[in-house]
């Protein structure tokens, strides 16, 4: 059978451009909620897919040619090329969400902007997105930068690791090892671990892997693979067997936008799909087969080629509008007009005329000038976003509350957020916080996830006050029941694992009082198809720990506002009375209190005539913000209720 030359290893491919549109559009269309696309986040994979086969092209290709890779000339290229847009959509951003946005989203997203604007988002994202209080917050307005600061990543280790691995062949050969076995060497040495790496995380998931660039270099490595091939002149197949690869490789993208969806184990195995698939694609090199003519028309060549700066101004349009318009599907059809529009002229004014530009001979000198725009434009972004924030923050903060609603989220107990006792998503073992006084007969467990902790501040003024010693054991987004809870709509196995060992541990060495306080809007994972309701499974566990012999005290579950109550306060500054909530709607059936009334030596901890007197659940008083978010207090508001918590707490530990 005839076999098809290979191409050429450089020159424009109208096939990648086309691709370039599906993956985008798959993004675009996932984050405006249009059904039937719940895995439309693949969109970014794809991406991934295509720079890797970019970058690895033109970096062994200029190693085959000239023996060697000028580091400084590709990253100026690569700076020339991408900084220009995304820092001027940052900059757009950074205006528009001092002026949209709550006043309490300020300070975030000014970090959000700066670790953007300094390709490092996934990781601040990766750090964020373990917590549990973050799922509650607004999403940040350049969250979408995250991918890019992957690729930003690799494109600064290719080249360095490239070097490293020639060097290290070199020595040991005695002599150039060729460019090709190089390339597929160091594509080896990087991505095979960050495969492994992925895989195995999967296994027990943390939200931030998603984020994490060790878990997707293996995708851009793939991409460096078919480069490789290309390279090294391999045939590409018959138009029969190239075209077969086309069509499974734009059904596999498809397939995998269609069925993976949000609620998957994503990235790891169910990853290799639209990444083989894309491969596929790009191996094919379609551009002379009937097969992809639909790719060539105008308007998908259209937007494969304003690909990038669609990606940078979708997202924080279609996030304001949804802040703004609630929702509405004629307000997201406008952004994406917007979206669309702004892309444009983006690429036709800043894109291009950056990547195009001529300068004469190269100069020495251009990659350090380079540097230095780089560096001056990250610095200005910055210092615009942190000043203007600030002074936002001023104009808009609600009056004189203590801590500020700009400062809110911050204002939480800090001993155990950035402290050693704080498991990793993963982690099953518990570890323990200690406080008051650590020799004391008296011992005190507190129990629980970010309930327990909210609590913490009023709990150990009481354990100080009365020479007590108190420590903690809590894992957030974790019920610490002997059942599976859900998070993220998948098992959380290392939860129920963790529950067990701390309600083991508390049989072999018994404090005197544990106090447990969890949220109950967990949803457990049945032996059946439906989940099931979590009281009985809260009864075992305190049956277990009474049966070990400490009293239990059971933390009343807390009031819960229609939205986060700064954000509201912000947004009703003229009027505050709107953010409050009232009983009996704000606290469902207290479920704790019958777990209370059907075992003995278990009480509940009830504070609601504090929270809402007279079934006004306020959001402040007396100067003081009551409310992080919409269900955990504010560690200021939390210290001020020891008396209350003494007075509850005090008659346990005294009793017989």
């Amino acid at each position: 059978m005839a076999q098809t030359p290979p191409p050429a290893a450089g020159g424009h491919r109208r096939d990648l451009q086309a691709l370039r549109a599906l993956a985008v559009a798959l993004v675009v269309l996932w984050h405006a909620e249009v059904p039937g696309l719940p895995g439309g986040f693949i969109g970014v994979d794809v991406f991934f897919v295509i720079s890797g086969f970019l970058m690895v092209r033109l970096l062994v290709g200029e190693l085959d040619r000239t023996g060697r890779i000028r580091v400084g000339k590709f990253l100026h290229r690569r700076a020339r090329r991408l900084l220009p847009a995304s820092l001027l959509v940052l900059a757009v951003t950074a205006a528009a969400t001092w002026w949209l946005l709550p006043v309490t989203a300020l300070r975030s997203v000014g970090w959000d902007i700066v670790a953007s604007a300094a390709y490092v988002a996934n990781w601040r994202f990766a750090a964020i997105e373990v917590d549990y209080l973050a799922a509650e917050s607004l999403p940040s307005p350049v969250q979408h930068y995250w991918s890019l600061s992957v690729e930003e990543q690799f494109y600064l280790v290719l080249p360095l690791a490239l070097l490293v691995v020639a060097f290290i062949t070199h020595r040991a050969r005695g002599g150039r090892a060729g460019a090709w076995h190089v390339g597929a060497l160091t594509l080896l040495v990087i991505g095979v671990p960050s495969l492994l790496w992925s895989l195995a995380q999967s296994a027990s998931p943390d939200p931030g892997d998603y984020f994490n660039s060790l878990g997707r270099v293996w995708q851009l490595c793939v991409g460096g693979g078919v480069a490789l091939l290309a390279l090294r002149g391999a045939p590409r197949g018959s138009r029969i067997l190239r075209s077969g690869a086309l069509l499974v490789g734009a059904l596999g993208v498809v397939a995998s936008a269609v069925l993976i969806g949000p609620a998957s184990i994503y990235p790891g195995w169910l990853a290799l799909a639209p990444t083989v698939a894309t491969a596929l694609l790009i191996w094919a090199d379609g551009d002379d087969l009937a097969i992809t003519r639909p790719g060539q028309a105008g308007w998908v060549q259209w937007l494969g080629d304003r690909s990038y700066s669609v990606y940078l101004w979708h997202w924080p349009l279609l996030l304001l509008a949804g802040v703004h318009f609630e929702g509405s599907w004629l307000a997201r059809v406008l952004a994406l007009v917007v979206a669309l529009a702004l892309a444009e002229v983006s690429w036709r004014f800043v894109e291009e005329r950056f990547r195009l530009r001529r300068s004469g001979p190269p100069s020495p000198r251009a990659p350090a000038r380079g540097a230095r725009r780089s560096v001056l434009a990250l610095v200005a972004v910055t210092t615009v976003t942190v000043v203007g924030g600030v002074a936002m923050t001023a104009e808009r903060d609600a009056g004189p509350l203590t801590p500020a609603l700009a400062s809110a989220t911050d204002d939480r107990f800090m001993e155990y957020y950035d402290g050693d006792c704080r498991p990793a998503v993963p982690q099953s073992d518990p570890l323990t916080c200690t406080f008051g006084e650590l020799e004391s007969e008296t011992r005190v467990l507190v129990v629980g996830d970010s309930h327990a902790v909210m609590w913490m501040p009023g709990l150990q003024r009481v354990a100080e006050d009365n020479g007590w010693r108190l420590d903690l054991q809590a894992k957030l987004s974790c019920a610490p029941v002997d059942a599976t809870v859900l998070l993220n709509d998948r098992p959380f196995t290392a939860c129920r694992a963790w529950a067990r060992n701390v309600l083991g541990g508390i049989g072999h060495d018994p404090p005197e009082l544990v106090v447990l306080a969890l949220s109950p809007a967990y949803v457990l994972e049945s032996p059946g198809t439906e989940p099931r309701g979590l009281s009985s499974a809260l009864s075992g566990a305190v049956g277990q720990i009474r049966a070990a012999g400490p009293q239990v005290a059971l933390m009343a579950v807390p009031p819960r506002f229609a939205e986060p109550v700064p954000a509201c306060l912000a947004a009703h500054a003229d009027d505050p009375e709107t953010c409050r909530a009232y009983l009996p709607s704000a606290v469902p059936e207290n479920q704790w209190a019958q777990v209370a009334d059907s075992l003995s030596g278990v009480h509940t901890i009830d504070l609601l005539d504090q929270l809402c007197p007279g079934g006004t659940c306020l959001t402040d008083a007396d100067g003081i913000l009551r409310w992080m978010d919409s269900n955990h207090l504010t560690a200021t508001y939390s210290r001020s209720l020891a008396p209350h918590l003494a007075e509850q707490l005090l008659p346990l530990i005294e009793a017989p």
